[in-house]
């Protein structure tokens, strides 16, 4: 006798899908109803994994559009819609944190009191940053040709 006892899989399967219905409250109801199946809810909790915080708080927003769709649409159509969706999310969320950096940059300049020297202090978002290096990078390039041209020998 198995004495009621299920495989660890299946626990874990019915833990995960208690979470995807707690913080989708209408897929809950939805499953109890019998309008949409236990794999529609597998598969929003799949196309969660692997999103970070902003991502899953992005594709979170969705929840009332896709409950419409798992209601009309097969589990395998519904996992491409969900990917659709994570996909997007985690683009969305891409940018915002882009944005966030963006906001964040900083440049400031003070002399040294004890050496005398010019101090340059720089933060830049990613993108910024690899902007700022093409343009250092080929003004120096720019000058090292010059140097060549006219036959002076660069600093090392």
């Amino acid at each position: 006798a198995d004495r009621g006892r299920r495989p660890a899989g299946e626990g874990r399967a019915a833990v995960r899908r208690a979470e995807v219905c707690a913080r989708h409250r209408g897929f809950g109801e939805a499953l109890a109803e019998g309008e949409i199946s236990g794999g529609h809810v597998d598969v929003l909790a799949r196309a969660r994994t692997g999103l970070d915080a902003a991502a899953q708080a992005a594709f979170d927003t969705h929840s009332d559009e896709l409950l419409g769709e798992a209601r009309v649409l097969g589990v395998d159509q519904f996992a491409r819609r969900c990917t659709a969706t994570a996909r997007q999310s985690a683009k969305d969320a891409g940018v915002a944190r882009q944005e966030r950096l963006r906001r964040q940059r900083c440049i400031s300049r003070w002399v040294d009191a004890d050496t005398g020297m010019c101090i340059t202090r720089i933060a830049l978002d990613p993108l910024t940053d690899a902007e700022m290096w093409t343009a250092i990078n080929a003004a120096v390039r720019a000058a090292h040709a010059d140097m060549d041209r006219d036959g002076i020998e660069p600093p090392a």
